[in-house]
């Protein structure tokens, strides 16, 4: 949980920082990119108790979502537990979750939580798969979630939330397996049409999960220096044609309905803070400023992308996504290694989104 702990840490660090300003920050800030790149990014920042007064930009244009619709997949679990459909400890086998692994696609999430949670035994509850797929951020669990789900859930979950410009969860395992496998090698994205991708993907993902021999022929592919992936730039290109997408104020409405309103049922917005919430560990030097620190972040070549509801001990709530696409390689990577975005993020929560103001108006 190294990467885990050093977001804490750095959260932590950042969270009583003074805020800095567009012209204090290192080459290759996120200020910077913002500037020469404005169409490239989507903002929605507000207090949830004035969102008129707000900060936003691109906020109804859609944008590559990475990992934040694993909100959306807790959101329709959580319901289920309210309404006695399933139970935080029920179990499942965890060899049951295991064939949706596909290695070289999630940065090593799922490797961690193996490590720290699963540790050899041969069960695993609900409670400890939501906490896989937010806070390790596990696409293998998410898809096992995601396959215990009805779509009539989901559907009824975006129509509760007034949700219509953002894809629904899909398969990640079958967007990968599609982008590249050992049976058909590197796929080039313009040789799809969205039908056949999504036939091939779901024929990949159900070949995956349902027989071993392919699956493991898979997997010692992935094991190649390149790990069967294409280059950046075509990763980029497959993802943006391809991966799920959305808009910065339905996934601020999204995570906020974890925290006000009565769109969802108060058990269920009970469960999804519970994780969403990770960062308070209750002996975090966040929660020294924090009541709430709601968060979920996402990484895929060329997009960086995070959602947080946060609400301070005097009560002051404020509500941010940030989407950014068409980050150049170079940039992206180090943004990853240093968590440029998050100091970006971070700037933004603590100036009650004024420091986005001065940079969209530089």
């Amino acid at each position: 949980m190294n990467r885990v702990i050093g977001l804490c840490v750095l959260l932590a660090m950042l969270a009583g920082a003074p805020a800095t300003t567009a012209q204090d920050t290192p080459p290759h800030a996120p200020h910077d990119f913002i500037a020469a790149h404005r169409d490239d990014l989507a903002i929605v920042c507000y207090d949830p108790a004035a969102p008129e007064l707000g900060v936003y930009h691109n906020a109804d244009e859609r944008f590559p979502l990475a990992s934040l619709l694993k909100i959306a997949i807790l959101a329709a679990h959580a319901q289920r537990v309210a309404a006695g459909a399933a139970a935080l400890d029920d179990t499942f086998p965890a060899s049951a979750v295991e064939v949706y692994y596909l290695p070289g696609t999630d940065s090593g999430a799922y490797e961690r939580f193996v490590e720290e949670i699963v540790a050899g035994r041969d069960e695993l509850t609900l409670d400890e798969l939501f906490g896989g797929m937010i806070v390790y951020s596990s696409n293998a669990i998410a898809d096992f979630l995601l396959s215990r789900l009805d779509r009539h859930s989901l559907l009824k979950l975006y129509r509760q939330l007034e949700i219509t410009r953002t894809d629904t969860p899909t398969s990640q395992l079958g967007l990968y397996l599609a982008m590249s496998n050992h049976e058909t090698g590197q796929a080039n994205p313009a040789a799809f049409t969205p039908a056949m991708f999504w036939k091939e993907s779901t024929r990949l993902a159900q070949k995956y999960v349902t027989d071993q021999a392919w699956r493991e022929a898979e997997r010692a592919y992935r094991t190649r220096p390149d790990r069967g992936l294409p280059d950046h730039a075509v990763q980029e290109a497959f993802l943006e044609r391809f991966g799920a997408q959305g808009t910065a104020a339905e996934l601020t409405r999204l995570i906020g309905a974890a925290y006000s309103g009565d769109a969802l049922d108060p058990v269920a917005q009970d469960i999804m803070r519970r994780y969403l919430d990770w960062p308070l560990s209750g002996a975090s030097p966040l929660d020294a400023h924090f009541v709430h620190f709601g968060m979920k972040n996402g990484a895929w070549p060329g997009v960086l992308s995070a959602t947080y509801y946060t609400v301070d001990h005097g009560g002051q709530a404020t509500a941010l996504t940030v989407l950014l696409r068409h980050i150049p390689s170079p940039q992206w990577i180090e943004w990853l290694a240093t968590f440029g975005q998050l100091q970006f993020e971070l700037e933004a929560i603590r100036s009650r989104c004024a420091v986005l103001e001065q940079v969209l108006a530089d």
